[in-house]
């Protein structure tokens, strides 16, 4: 499906007390209604967002394609990462990917409410089956001159929706970036490791339950990172949680 540039056209129908919004990517109107004196709007029609690139059946502890749900794939048997579980609500391609684009580097938060929903039910669903939910949200930190060029940390902003949703604490700052990583997406899967080796650093006390919280899990090198980091403050169990997940089909 392809994404069409944000443009969001709102008028007001005075006998119905509704607005209309145009679907960002079928350009349909959306009603919505004020709700307790705020405006109540949906981003995309209910038929797009069926047919939004959720993620299937995938590895419990990678979210890689599986033909079992929950089952371990290969890989990860023979060489586990750090983080015990990752949960992703997306595979990362349109429109999706444009979305997260535009949230992350563009400022248009109003993304977050339409993916971070996603991965909410997505959680809750696996928690059904699965061990109790974690005690602290740990969102992956920016190196402070990027989050001072970006002026905000999207994985942050992630973390408050789902931490709100699921009344979860989030740990905003205890873990810190130390390392000016190169940017993950130059590099191929070795040299992100090296990359990353030693960035995170760990200040003030956590549960032993926790989630790292991302916007996309590519290779997982950096979640792995800071898991590592984690696991070796004393943290149990680390679970990964994202809204989408790269991979080539």
């Amino acid at each position: 499906m392809e994404s069409k540039k944000v443009n969001i056209r709102t008028k007001f129908n005075r006998s119905s007390s509704f607005f209309e919004s145009d679907c960002l990517l079928c350009l349909s109107p959306i009603p919505f209604q004020w709700t307790n004196k705020k405006k109540s709007m949906t981003l995309i029609c209910e038929d797009c967002c069926q047919r939004l690139p959720y993620l299937g059946t995938s590895c419990r502890v990678c979210a890689l394609p599986i033909a079992t749900d929950s089952a371990i794939c290969g890989h990860c048997l023979k060489d586990s990462p750090y983080y015990d579980r990752c949960i992703a609500a997306f595979h990362y391609e349109p429109p999706v990917n444009h979305f997260i684009a535009d949230f992350k580097y563009q400022g248009k938060l109003q993304f977050i409410n339409l993916l971070a929903s996603k991965l909410v039910s997505k959680i809750k669903q696996s928690a059904k089956h699965e061990e109790l939910m974690p005690d602290a949200l740990i969102p992956v930190p920016l190196y402070p001159s990027k989050l001072k060029h970006r002026g905000f940390n999207q994985a942050l902003e992630i973390a408050k929706h789902l931490g709100s949703s699921l009344n979860i604490k989030v740990y905003s700052g205890v873990a810190h970036r130390v390392k000016d990583t190169r940017q993950q997406s130059e590099l191929d899967a070795k040299t992100r490791v090296s990359n990353l080796k030693n960035a995170f650093v760990l200040q003030g006390e956590l549960p032993m339950h926790c989630a790292i919280i991302d916007d996309v899990v590519t290779t997982g090198s950096t979640a792995n990172e800071l898991a590592r980091t984690l696991k070796a403050a004393g943290v149990k169990g680390v679970e990964l949680w994202s809204l989408a997940r790269a991979f080539e089909e």
